[in-house]
């Protein structure tokens, strides 16, 4: 599909390609079948919900959740990336609501959080590196998980900590680096530069 009109009513994306341009105005389901963004550009001006169905980004998609709205994602499920430039923009609030052991929802496209990320339940796993200077939240017994690629926390606050489920090769150069541990699972190999976070963490470090 290709269009530069933004869509007015609720919109359902079930399968297919996307390589245009989309804007939504109401509330948006990404559901049913695998779908593909190649090169197309995704932008949610609704509240939208997304089931855990299969996404795949290519050839610089992008996709952006706008200021104001909530981007839901109810099961675990992958947002895949292929190639170099895609993106997911969070502008507003991304939840991930609901998730089961030993799964997680896996965004592998870089994610850029200037809003809110409320990793309510289950596990949200970056995987395609990105940074945050909006507020990172982690429900009771949920995961906010960083992996292979770099992510950088640049303002903002991360709350409800519960578990320390980093990785025992991080090396923390300020003091209150129990306050970030605490958060977030970091896998080997991955960078994560929270500097205004009170940190700086390099699981390469020897």
């Amino acid at each position: 599909a290709s269009s530069t009109a933004p869509c007015q009513r609720y919109v359902e994306f079930t399968g297919g390609s996307l390589n245009g341009k989309v804007s939504t105005t109401g509330a948006a389901t990404l559901g049913g079948g695998a779908k593909t963004l190649s090169g197309g550009e995704l932008t949610l001006g609704g509240n939208t919900s997304w089931d855990g169905s299969a996404i795949t980004a290519s050839n610089s998609a992008k996709i952006s959740n706008a200021a104001g709205k909530t981007f839901t994602a109810s099961a675990d499920g992958t947002l895949a990336a292929t190639g170099t430039g895609n993106t997911f923009t969070n502008d507003g609030t991304f939840t991930k609501s609901n998730g089961n052991a030993g799964s997680s929802t896996d965004i592998q496209a870089a994610f850029t959080n200037t809003g809110t990320v409320n990793a309510s339940a289950g596990t949200l796993k970056l995987s395609g590196g990105g940074s945050s200077n909006g507020n990172l939240n982690i429900g009771n017994g949920a995961k906010l998980a960083i992996a292979g690629a770099d992510f950088a926390i640049s303002g903002g606050a991360i709350n409800n900590a519960t578990a320390n489920a980093v990785a025992p090769s991080l090396r923390p150069t300020k003091p209150n680096f129990s306050e970030v541990v605490a958060l977030m699972e970091i896998c080997a190999g991955v960078r994560l530069n929270a500097s205004a976070m009170l940190a700086r963490i390099c699981s390469a470090c020897g």
